[in-house]
């Protein structure tokens, strides 16, 4: 069949080599969609270029039109790898802003939900897609320098069109001018994974969806003879269907299935690079799929050869990549926005005669997409000078200021819990954030605050908050009574932020304790306990990600005046308490290590249950003076005074599984002194885990050098 099929190719190859044509556009060239896949037709077109060959006209769709844009404004298939690997592909792929351009209470509540759906007034929605595009705009809008504004794609070194699919009417619509990023960024809005774009009133997503493979765009051209790279996968059968991406991959590509049958024949010669295992966004086999595209393109070297001789390169390469630096003559803003001109000028720096740096101008998007105000912020270049250039943003808002929230955990301290928040920004003020979390489960819990980020200003803010649990008091390792333990807070507040990683607040709470133990042995654990406290507290955060930071700090030291009350009637004399803790992130390629120091002082006369300082177990969102301590169960150790030391060094041996050393040193004493007369306790950890679709899942044994048990610990999911 295969050597039919090349007697063919050799015939058709003959009558094109024979055959004087009036027109100067003969070789086409089809690229196809298909995500990472994609990758595989940069190792065509670099055997392509090896054969000296001269395309005349390119089609592409989604990742293809990418590839196929590039090989059109000039660029080798060389060049190209060389582009792509400078892609920062993970961001493109999960559009998350990291976690040090969020705003500061946006930066605290990350990494907690599973996903959130809009709210409208309709009722609760979902959402177009998980993927704006965001980080897509910044690569195209460096990787286009050489092509810059409105351009006619024809009118390329080699003319270019690809399509997107009108979602409104399901009509294939060809792109043959217009901005590269808004094109570019049409064409690969595959469904359910990037949302839809917008250009001139119509609404886009992947052409691909109607027509994978654009052989129709260039016998519409009378493109003579027709070169097609083919990366998509055949219909995956029910067993292959094991993954999200597979079956939303099925799922919007069946109306494209007889496009494909209807004109696969019109191909002259086709390249079919497969990678069983390569998916629409496994980057990370670039080097791969581009040798799969290089040597399945040399199975036709002979014909590819054969055809340049009669249609040799005449187009130059492009001399450079595009540069990293520019002069900005000028700003323009569209859409809707706060920021005018002067703002944008003065944050990026900008002086005449002095060049910006493509990362200055991300940097600077980065911090105002972190804010989460607007849905899409891109920048475009147009020719200012023959030096210079007008950059061009434009603003487009959410539309959509309020959603549900859902979380799901499990941890061997807490049991399961089921969070439902409600989150809602810009109510009343501007720049203003409600969030209101139930969380339901073994030990049911919920919070509410009302903040307003004015800056360095400060601001009022109210937060409530309730928790309930039970759990056993410990002595010398033995359980001596049982307690259930409920407390209901209610805080008032004046807060400055004078950067997104710094806070520094003060006010008063009210808070109220009911805890019944089953055996009235302690008087210091008794129900119905109403204290009215003061507090003040500086917080700082730069940590990169919440869960094995690699990178960053974190400082929070807090003072609280803890005052009992008999219905506010009678004040028992207060008790201070200072605790605070400093955390280092340390990280190289898949090694991390990140070190901890905590310590809590208490002064003044001796506090009741719930204000005492507790160690033990691993979990990373207790409440009041609960601190973590491995190797010793939840809440085992007590005291009025501790000092600890933590490190954990941690592997990640795939990109999404790692395993975790925990190692602490501690003391703990009702007295100040007591940390230095009383001896050291230390435990340790060893933790395998790894990241899953509803957040990390890890598993601990635990212990110390005290005693020979053995503890274990499972945590499932984001913890909230």
């Amino acid at each position: 069949m295969k050597s039919a099929k090349r007697i063919v190719q050799f015939f058709a190859l003959g009558i094109l080599c024979t055959t004087a044509y009036a027109q100067d556009k003969v070789i086409g060239l089809a690229l196809s969609g298909g995500g990472a896949r994609a990758m595989a037709h940069v190792g065509v077109l670099q055997i392509l270029d090896s054969a000296g060959l001269q395309v005349h006209y390119i089609a592409g769709t989604s990742m293809g039109a990418v590839i196929g844009a590039f090989y059109a404004m000039g660029y080798s298939g060389h060049q190209i790898e060389a582009l792509m690997k400078k892609v920062d592909w993970q961001a493109i792929s999960d559009n998350k802003v990291a976690r040090n351009k969020l705003s500061f209470f946006d930066k605290r509540n990350s990494d907690r939900y599973l996903f959130s759906l809009p709210i409208t007034e309709k009722g609760i929605t979902i959402p177009p897609g998980i993927n704006y595009g965001h980080y897509i705009f910044q690569t195209l809008a460096r990787l286009t320098l050489s092509f810059p504004g409105y351009q006619d794609f024809r009118k390329l070194p080699i003319p270019f069109v690809c399509t997107g699919t009108d979602i409104e009417n399901g009509l294939l619509v060809e792109f043959e001018e217009g901005v590269f990023s808004d094109i570019l960024r049409a064409t690969t809005a595959f469904p359910s994974v990037f949302s839809p774009y917008e250009i001139d009133g119509r609404l886009y997503v992947d052409g691909g969806v109607m027509d994978n493979l654009p052989i129709a765009l260039l016998k519409k051209r009378n493109l003579q003879f027709i070169i097609a790279s083919d990366v998509q996968n055949p219909a995956y059968s029910k067993e292959e269907l094991t993954s999200i991406s597979k079956i939303l991959e099925q799922a919007a590509t069946f109306a494209n299935i007889k496009a494909y049958q209807d004109n696969i024949c019109e191909v002259d010669l086709l390249i079919q690079p497969k990678i069983e295992e390569a998916g629409l966004l496994t980057f990370d086999l670039m080097d791969r799929l581009i040798q799969e595209g290089r040597k399945h393109a040399l199975q036709y070297w002979d014909i590819l050869v054969a055809l340049a001789k009669k249609y040799p390169r005449t187009i130059p390469y492009q001399s450079q990549l595009p540069a990293s630096e520019i002069f900005v003559k000028t700003i323009k803003i569209s859409g809707t926005s706060d920021f005018d001109t002067e703002y944008i000028e003065s944050a990026l720096g900008m002086k005449k005669k002095t060049k910006i740096s493509f990362a200055q101008i991300n940097k600077f998007v980065d911090q105002l997409y972190g804010q989460k105000n607007h849905e899409i912020i891109k920048y475009d270049l147009y020719p200012a000078t023959d030096t210079s250039y007008a950059l061009n943003f434009l603003f487009r808002p959410f539309k959509y200021n309020q959603y549900l929230r859902i979380g799901l955990h499990f941890d061997t301290d807490f049991g399961s819990a089921f969070l439902f928040s409600y989150y809602r920004k810009n109510m009343i003020f501007r720049n203003s954030f409600f969030n209101l979390d139930l969380i339901l489960g073994d030990n049911p819990r919920g919070e509410l605050i009302y903040v307003v980020d004015r800056g360095i200003i400060p601001t009022l803010g109210i937060r409530g908050r309730f928790n309930t649990f039970s759990t056993s008091i410990f002595q010398n390792e033995t359980p001596v009574n049982f307690v259930s333990y409920r407390d209901f807070s209610a805080d008032v507040f004046v807060q400055s932020i004078p950067a997104k990683s710094i806070s520094i607040s003060g006010g008063i709470q009210t808070e109220f304790f009911n805890i019944v133990p089953n055996l009235p042995i302690d008087p210091l654990i008794r129900d119905n306990l109403l204290y009215l406290n003061y507090f003040g507290n500086i917080y700082f955060d730069n940590l990169n990600q919440f869960f094995k930071p690699q990178r960053g700090s974190l400082f929070d030291v807090s003072v609280r005046v803890l005052s009992r009350t008999e219905r506010f009637r009678l004040y028992i004399k207060p008790t201070t308490v200072v605790s605070g803790i400093y955390k280092q992130a340390f990280g190289y390629g898949r090694v991390g290590l990140n070190t901890t120091f905590q310590s809590l002082l208490s002064f003044g006369t001796t506090q009741f249950f719930p204000y005492k300082v507790f160690m033990g177990s691993l979990g990373q969102n207790y409440i009041q003076h609960i601190v973590p301590f491995a190797g010793y169960k939840y809440m085992e150790l007590s005291g009025r005074q501790s000092a600890i030391f933590r490190a954990d060094f941690f592997v990640k041996t795939t990109p999404n599984q790692f395993i975790t050393f925990t190692y602490n040193i501690g003391k703990i004493g009702e007295e100040v002194v007591d940390l230095i007369d009383n001896p050291i306790l230390d435990g340790f950890a060893l933790s395998y885990g790894f990241n899953s679709i509803i957040g990390p899942i890890e598993l601990s044994l635990m212990g110390n050098s005290k005693s020979s048990r053995v503890l274990g610990y499972l945590a499932v999911g984001y913890w909230f």
